[in-house]
């Protein structure tokens, strides 16, 4: 008997083309290409109009902020921004912005009627980001409120006005990315029905 062969097919590459189909379409020249065509159901924001803008803007405000605060806390001339447990969380807080940005930009961009991939692209890589930069910021309180610790210990001279200006900034990042998860939920994903396409 002979055996089914399988394809695999990595996670990305199936939410990518999700409603998609692939059809065959005649060259000029001659032969055939492979085409994707979508298929699928189309989706919707349930805000419209003003208010869809209205909540895109919010959302891109809050992390414009969260970029800002970040610059300033990753420049502060602390002692814990020059140490391994508090230097490198901070630079790895890029990562996740990265994919906040790639998030964001799917999510503003996102037309009336959109495909799937706008869910995936969007909402979910924000919001897995977003819970990464989270777990970083958590690190890198931790790790400035050690160094403030240790130093206190040993009677080191520290300069109290930019550690704690250091803590202030990691907490309002934290604060940040909280809010534009609150705002991010006001954007509800609905399937649009045939008949209004």
């Amino acid at each position: 008997m002979e055996k089914k062969k399988k394809t695999w097919f990595v996670r990305d590459y199936d939410r990518y083309f999700e409603g998609y189909v692939p059809q065959e379409m005649p060259r000029p020249r001659g032969g055939t290409r492979t085409v994707m065509v979508y298929v699928g159901d189309y989706y919707r924001f349930t805000l419209e109009g003003k208010a869809l803008t209205r909540a895109r803007l919010t959302v891109l405000g809050l992390y414009v902020l969260f970029a800002a605060v970040y610059a300033c806390m990753a420049l502060l001339p602390t002692v814990g921004n020059f140490t391994f447990w508090v230097g490198m969380p901070t630079v790895c807080l890029l990562l996740p912005m990265v994919y906040m940005v790639s998030g964001l930009y799917s999510l503003l961009s996102a037309p009336a009627q959109f495909v799937p991939r706008v869910k995936y692209y969007g909402l979910m890589r924000l919001a897995r980001s977003r819970l990464a930069a989270l777990v970083l910021l958590g690190a890198v309180l931790a790790g400035q409120v050690g160094v403030m610790i240790y130093c206190l210990s040993r009677g080191a001279v520290l300069s109290w006005g930019w550690e704690v200006l250091h803590v202030l900034c990691a907490l309002g990042c934290a604060a940040l990315l909280l809010a534009a998860r609150q705002a991010l939920k006001r954007f509800e994903i609905v399937k649009v029905e045939k008949k209004k396409r």
